[in-house]
């Protein structure tokens, strides 16, 4: 009678240690995922460039390392062959005509902000191909959370 009533008991402590671990678990994984931290990624935003002159190397990194150090602008990438400087900037903190006009006063550039056409915004993420698999899994998903 006794063993019956041990085996009964070591069942009882794991299931109800299983059951209190996955709870926990449960609870930090409802805590991260409703709050995230605001890292600066979910508002962060690419722009462009371009120039319509040849750069040098030298005065890429220049123009490179000016924008690199403007308030806001996390990422800096000047594409040399074909005179493009992209880089990425946290909306609310910068924004780029902001960053464009900072450029141009900084150095007699023969440059232009890139804007996308209406069609090409509207077609959304040039990456993605409008047959991909993940796109229409995205796109039924997002109906629901916008």
């Amino acid at each position: 009678m006794t063993t019956k009533r041990n085996i009964a008991v070591r069942i009882a402590k794991w299931t109800f240690g299983s059951l209190a671990v996955l709870i926990i678990a449960l609870a930090i994984h409802i805590y991260v995922s409703t709050n995230p931290e605001d890292d600066g990624h979910t508002r962060m935003q690419l722009a462009r460039i371009d120039f319509s002159e040849p750069v040098d190397s030298t005065t890429a990194g220049t123009i490179k390392a000016f924008v690199a150090k403007i308030p806001g602008v996390r990422h800096c990438y000047f594409n040399i062959p074909d005179g493009k400087l992209v880089y990425g900037f946290i909306q609310g903190q910068q924004n780029s005509d902001r960053v464009y006009q900072l450029l141009m006063a900084s150095g007699n550039y023969k440059a232009q902000k890139y804007v996308a056409s209406e069609q090409m915004m509207r077609s959304g993420c040039p990456i993605m191909s409008r047959n991909d698999f993940m796109r229409r899994v995205g796109m039924y998903f997002a109906r629901f959370t916008y």
